[in-house]
């Protein structure tokens, strides 16, 4: 076990590579140079990122011209929770329909949450379908009337 660690570490440049003992005729050892390393063999690792923390949307629309705004979100990987529950039908069938096609096209996902309000969410964020109800239970997501 201890040479299969040794190993490791000399593929990874963090040890001295071994040096097969060598004996001259009197039978002296010659010790390894000091701070040899194998070339080529040193690998860095990145040092964790600091991210920026998640900015969610929360959009309440009644026209079909904040649909533009709403997909300029996704597009910079914000994810949007779309209130659409004080427009007509068809204006927010059309918006849902435009929305979830910008989010296909990112590779995200659409949730909806409860009658009117839809989470679109792009492809660096994972939503879980429990998550959602859950905050839908607990009344976060709380339509006037209904819930």
């Amino acid at each position: 076990m201890n040479k299969l660690w040794r190993r490791m570490m000399e593929f990874l440049g963090l040890a001295a590579e071994e040096e097969e003992e060598e004996y001259d005729e009197v039978g002296e050892e010659f010790p390894p140079e000091p701070g040899r390393w194998r070339s080529g063999r040193l690998v860095s690792l990145p040092a964790r990122a600091e991210r920026p923390p998640l900015k969610v949307f929360v959009v309440q629309s009644s026209k079909f011209d904040d649909v533009q705004g709403m997909v300029d979100h996704l597009k910079s990987r914000s994810p949007v929770v779309a209130n659409l529950s004080g427009a007509d039908y068809d204006t927010a069938r059309r918006m849902v329909d435009f929305l979830t096609g910008a989010v296909y096209a990112l590779n995200g996902s659409v949730h909806k949450v409860t009658d009117g309000i839809f989470l679109f969410a792009p492809e660096n964020v994972e939503i879980h379908a429990e998550d959602v109800m859950s905050l839908k239970e607990h009344g976060l997501f709380f339509l006037a009337g209904r819930g």
